[in-house]
């Protein structure tokens, strides 16, 4: 969960995406009602015709209710892009005026949101002291509706799912076990290194503790949580010197990649070509996270999202078999999600890095 307000020195935000009528509304007024003492401000962005109704569904029976300034509704627009900035204000104004007194802030985005622009601004260093940091993108499915074919998935559902840190298969009490299996594994096609939970979330029952936990504690950006990532998606040990393999099929033109170089990687040359790939490259990388062996060692951590990157040594005195060993990763590990990956050519450039 969020850190004590006293030693908290940014509040987390947490965006919540998925098509209409997933249940991302049902979600909201869950975490409303099962808080566990912490206080949770929404921003919901929906349609001008539904101003007024989601906030009377999402904390109707809820602390919300009678502290209506937790509730900040941006009709008329997407924050992903028309009303971006109204966004920003609106949460800046709630965590000016609720301080350390504020634990988490979570987002409800529109059915057809991308998230990876809303969540590139929360994705800062720390010397630029932004009250705010990203926790984590949650994308919520309907297990009855989702399309198992990815010809049948539209590119707004697996952009979604695909900058997803989680996903949470909803309406499961509505379908066989089969079905909600095959759901699980679709969305695994897209993403294969998110977790998942398969639930209903109109009467998760005994597991409230656990959805608030699942929610709100991704620490997307923490040492922990990418170690995690990064060594999930190794499904088998990699062979020879160099390697870049799929770990699971790509979902329509969706594709994830992980890459392993056994040498030491130069950080000048890496932090140059990821960003060629981000910027100049014409890929459309939604993620990248990656655990690095650079000069000297040293470990170092890799992380992207939309056209924002983080390369920074990893904290600790150890060195890279220390850090990363303890998470089973023996040498620089890439994972990578995003549109028309082109795979010789990543393999390629990896190379150029250990040869500089």
């Amino acid at each position: 969960m969020s850190a004590d307000a006293s030693t908290r020195t940014t509040t987390p935000i947490t965006l919540l995406c998925g098509p209409l009528g997933s249940g991302k509304t049902t979600l909201v007024r869950q975490l409303l009602r099962n808080t566990r003492g912490l206080r949770i401000a929404v921003v919901e962005n929906e349609y001008a015709e539904t101003a007024g109704v989601e906030r009377a569904l999402a904390t109707r029976g809820t602390p919300l209710a009678d502290d209506p300034d937790l509730f900040v509704e941006l009709p008329n627009g997407c924050v992903c892009c028309s009303v971006k900035d109204r966004f920003l204000e609106a949460v800046e104004r709630l965590v000016g005026r609720y301080g350390a007194r504020l634990d988490h802030v979570v987002v409800e985005m529109s059915g057809l949101a991308d998230p990876g622009p809303v969540a590139s601004v929360f994705w800062v260093d720390d010397e630029l002291e932004s009250p705010v940091t990203l926790d984590g993108v949650v994308c919520v499915v309907d297990a009855v509706h989702f399309p198992l074919s990815a010809d049948a998935q539209t590119p707004e559902l697996r952009r979604q799912i695909g900058y997803a840190d989680r996903v949470i298969v909803n309406k499961t009490d509505a379908v066989s076990a089969a079905r909600a299996a095959s759901v699980a594994e679709a969305v695994r096609r897209i993403n294969p290194h998110l977790r998942a939970l398969a639930t209903s979330l109109e009467r998760p029952g005994d597991g409230d503790a656990d959805l608030l936990r699942f929610v709100l504690s991704v620490s997307t950006v923490s040492r922990e949580a990418l170690l995690s990532c990064v060594a999930a998606s190794l499904a088998a040990p990699a062979a020879g010197a160099s390697s870049v393999h799929e770990t699971h099929t790509h979902a329509g033109d969706v594709r994830a990649l992980v890459l392993e170089r056994s040498a030491p990687v130069a950080f000048r040359a890496l932090r140059s070509w990821i960003g060629e790939l981000l910027w100049e490259s014409g890929l459309d990388l939604f993620r990248v996270k990656g655990v690095v062996r650079g000069e000297r060692d040293r470990p170092y951590a890799l992380q992207a999202v939309n056209q924002i990157m983080s390369l920074e040594e990893m904290g600790g005195d150890g060195d890279f078999a220390r850090v990363a060993g303890a998470a089973g990763l023996s040498q620089t590990t890439l994972v990578l999600i995003g549109r028309g990956l082109d795979e010789d050519a990543l393999r390629a450039g990896l190379a150029k890095l250990a040869e500089a």
